[in-house]
């Protein structure tokens, strides 16, 4: 019996936006457009050698991310070329996301020729640049409370006006600005936030800034809603109200009277 040889077949690429670009993620593809080119530096390993980078703003009708593209990468880079990028890794320098194509990965000009690759954006979303978020990194040494505690506290500090009093939304703000290496974890943080949010609308808060208390208190202190609740087009009155202010010759408009209730 002759043995028949299986041959492995290639898995269809699947193609993501940048708006779906998560921290400390891998094996990302976009096709994507070229926004602005940095000027390339030449940096030295450990060993002697050199390399070149240059940072590159990219991005689609969702977003804008900054790719970090080193040597022959670069040459790639015109501003307004649409770029096919695959098997990249969404990592995180300094606090700041960074889209990195290693040698595990791939830059080519669009279109490349492959039937599977989606067209090139019509447009770029400037306005929603993922790289410039600054990201909490959380620890991985388990959900203890101190973790938990300390975390909420920093995500309150640096993205307040983001956050309510709703978990879900909370939960949302977290999987967005910060690397939480569990769900469990997440939800303990964003379950923190939300209690420390509502401690606020009551008072001083111990471990956040007063200021940034301070600040909550005055803008709701001065809030005006857009429209009035008694800026209505009827008012009702009982008779002896309606009796009075005709008596003071008040002609308001839309007063309207009612029956007197039986007590």
């Amino acid at each position: 019996m002759a043995s028949e040889k299986s041959t492995k077949q290639l898995r269809r690429a699947t193609y993501v936006k940048v708006k779906d670009l998560a921290p400390a993620t891998k094996g990302h593809c976009l096709v994507v457009q070229v926004v602005s080119v940095q000027p390339a530096t030449e940096k030295k390993r450990f060993d002697g050698s050199s390399f070149r980078i240059a940072e590159a703003t990219i991005g689609d009708e969702t977003g804008t991310v900054i790719l970090s593209a080193r040597n022959d990468q670069i040459n790639l880079l015109q501003v307004g070329r649409p770029l096919v990028i695959r098997n990249a890794n969404a990592d995180v320098f300094n606090g700041f996301l960074r889209l990195n194509v290693t040698q595990w990965g791939k830059i080519t000009p669009h279109p490349d020729g492959l039937e599977s690759t989606p067209p090139q954006p019509e447009k770029v979303d400037t306005s929603n640049n993922i790289s410039s978020v600054e990201l909490v990194s959380c620890s991985n040494m388990g959900v203890r409370t101190k973790t938990v505690k300390r975390s909420a506290i920093q995500i309150i500090e640096k993205y307040y006006s983001r956050l309510n009093l709703d978990f879900d939304s909370n939960k949302r703000v977290c999987d967005e600005v910060a690397i939480i290496p569990s769900k469990r974890m997440r939800n303990k943080i964003a379950g923190y936030i939300t209690h420390l949010m509502k401690r606020i609308q009551r008072g001083p808060v111990r471990g956040i800034s007063l200021k940034l208390q301070e600040e909550e208190r005055e803008r709701r202190l001065d809030f005006v809603p857009e429209v009035s609740a008694i800026n209505v087009d009827t008012i009702e009155v009982d008779n002896d109200t309606k009796d009075l202010l005709a008596h003071l010759e008040l002609n308001l408009p839309g007063i309207r009277s009612i029956q007197g209730r039986d007590h």
